[in-house]
């Protein structure tokens, strides 16, 4: 897995972490939050924020479901929601909310995760109503 930095010249780096070290685990938050603070901006460059931060998540989710650090998963996945969410990607908003969902029922959280599998469905039917217009147009 991989830790974020900042060279000199602003670009964001990425060095080798260890998620079964909690100060590692807990360094993602504010990376994460760099990336959400971008992409709720709304400035040029927001939806390559996005990309970075799905990037860094794709590469940290498995670890943290399959090792039980629910904590810092759902934290996290509540971060990129945010994320999604700023930017307007209902496809990405979909599948987070999915994610919670089955997150919550690991932990045995069934009416929280009713709710969540009840909003990514709503998000899914909503993506797929907005690709039917878009194609009919």
């Amino acid at each position: 897995v991989w830790r974020i930095g900042r060279a000199r010249n602003r670009e964001v780096i990425m060095t080798r972490t260890d998620l079964t070290i909690d100060q590692d685990r807990a360094n993602l938050y504010p990376n994460l939050e760099m990336f959400k603070r971008y992409c709720s901006s709304g400035k040029p460059g927001s939806e390559r924020a996005f990309q970075k931060i799905t990037a860094i998540w794709d590469k940290v989710s498995y670890e943290l479901w399959y090792k039980g650090y629910w904590y810092d998963y759902l934290k996290c996945v509540e971060i990129i929601l945010s994320s999604a969410e700023a930017i307007n990607d209902v496809a990405t908003q979909a599948a987070l909310l999915n994610q919670l969902a089955w997150a919550y029922m690991e932990r045995e959280e069934f009416t929280q995760a009713r709710q969540y599998f009840d909003k990514s469905i709503q998000k899914f039917r909503l993506r797929h109503t907005t690709d039917t217009l878009q194609s009919a147009v």
